[in-house]
């Protein structure tokens, strides 16, 4: 049986290079441009897709792949909280209430 064959898919070297690319991104003091991120994500993503064994091209792949994810989803969450701008200002809203919640 060939070696590839007999090499699981994700294992613990595939997590220690996702673990290490993840933690390289969040100990950054500021993230890199989210087009940076999603280059670095694309490109670990269809390097890891080659298969074969896990060598040193894998892991700096997958640490790619897991630096670039966590880069998304960090940008992401940063761009959807309230803008400097609106803080300190009073704001009106308006809505209606449509049913109380039931609690048995």
């Amino acid at each position: 049986m060939d070696d590839a064959a007999r090499t699981p898919l994700f294992g613990i070297a595939t997590a220690v290079a996702l673990l290490a690319g993840t933690l390289a991104c969040l100990l950054l003091p500021a993230l890199p441009s989210w087009p940076l991120l999603a280059a670095l994500f694309a490109g670990g993503f269809a390097m890891s897709l080659r298969g074969g064994r896990l060598r040193v091209a894998g892991m700096l792949a997958l640490a790619a792949l897991g630096f670039g994810l966590a880069g998304l989803h960090a940008a992401s969450t940063l761009a959807q909280q309230l803008p400097p701008a609106l803080e300190q200002q009073e704001a009106t809203l308006s809505g209606r209430i449509l049913d109380l919640p039931q609690h048995e």
